[in-house]
């Protein structure tokens, strides 16, 4: 049953209806109208919205998790990377399910892992920050404490390998591709120099779009959707100021030029976190949010990380949760997947 304000209020019948002292209803009718509609439309918006943050059942086992990656493969369109029956999606859920039950894995609650499992359907290349600001106020170590959580979180999945890019050292052959291995990981972001200047745009196409993306789009060779995770205390130096900002946005306008019509544009997504405490550099990643052209493409960390993970320094739980979180858009103490 609906609210109806006449009948709250006491007032019977129709509108312009008298009430129960044979006196013309002094509200204007238009103004009860107007209540009517709008208190409905809350109340609708507040059921729908208990109803729809109820949790679901926690997945379990390796259907539970296949039908979460099927969910997530739908609802961004991805089914021209994975189409039905894929034995990719089999084997992330199987050992989805397998990690849930390992003492050893750090995440406990079935939905991080879910999570997890779904950052598998990407191709993930780490943007790491090595230039020479990143010498101060203990940020070399911050970055490699958060990168050395990631991987512990990503690489126990088969199909959980990271790339690893910095701005301004260069790979050394493939050695960083597709890493498998925590420790070899945080050995490569302890090996480099942290010298040099920050042009994050540039490189970020001649040394992670143009080998990870482009190539693969020329050569028809790009199967798995791809997923920029970058890391910067700064801001663009030695390039202006737009240029990471055009680069973006020329990688999102190529998709449809080489991949099926039905391919949207998150086949690629960026995910950017600020570390340190630069104003220009929260300035130049607000700017990045706040473009609406690339902002189903981007996502913005809106904490600082060395904050966060000093908060939560001593609560190695917390601090695996709140990755999780972050890096898919999840708001922690919900049950709801909106990545």
């Amino acid at each position: 049953m609906s609210f109806n304000i006449r009948r709250y209020l006491g007032i019977d019948g129709s509108p312009s209806a008298v009430n129960h002292d044979n006196k013309k209803n002094p509200i204007p009718d238009e103004l009860l109208d107007r209540c009517d509609k709008d208190l409905n439309e809350l109340i609708g918006y507040i059921t729908g919205a208990k109803k729809a943050s109820l949790p679901e059942k926690p997945p379990a086992t390796k259907g539970d998790f296949e039908n979460h990656l099927k969910d997530k493969i739908k609802n961004d369109e991805l089914t021209s990377f994975y189409p039905p029956n894929d034995p990719r999606i089999a084997q992330i859920a199987e050992q989805a399910a397998g990690l849930l039950n390992n003492p050893n894995y750090p995440l406990k609650d079935p939905y991080l892992v879910a999570e997890i499992a779904k950052f598998c359907l990407y191709e993930v290349v780490l943007y790491c920050d090595d230039s020479l600001s990143m010498t101060q106020q203990n940020r070399i170590q911050l970055q490699i404490g958060f990168v050395r959580r990631l991987a512990r979180l990503i690489t126990p999945f088969r199909e959980g390998t990271i790339t690893l890019r910095f701005i301004n050292a260069n790979a050394k052959g493939t050695a960083w591709d597709n890493m498998s291995n925590v420790d070899t990981i945080t050995n490569a972001l302890q090996s480099v120099p942290y010298t040099g200047y920050t042009q994050i745009g540039g490189y970020l196409k001649s040394k992670i779009l143009e080998p990870c993306f482009y190539a693969k789009l020329r050569s028809k060779t790009f199967k798995k959707p791809l997923m920029v995770i970058i890391i910067t205390d700064g801001w663009p130096y030695a390039e202006a100021e737009n240029h990471m900002r055009n680069v973006i946005h020329e990688s999102i306008n190529e998709i449809p030029k080489h991949l099926p019509a039905k391919a949207k544009p998150t086949a690629i997504k960026y995910q950017i976190n600020q570390i340190g405490h630069e104003e220009r550099s929260t300035k130049f990643i607000q700017g990045l949010h706040n473009d609406e052209g690339i902002k189903p493409n981007v996502y913005c960390t809106s904490e600082i990380l060395d904050d966060k993970i000093a908060e939560l320094k001593s609560n190695e739980k917390g601090l695996n949760e709140w990755i999780v979180n972050t890096l898919t858009k999840r708001p922690q103490k919900e049950h709801r997947i909106l990545w």
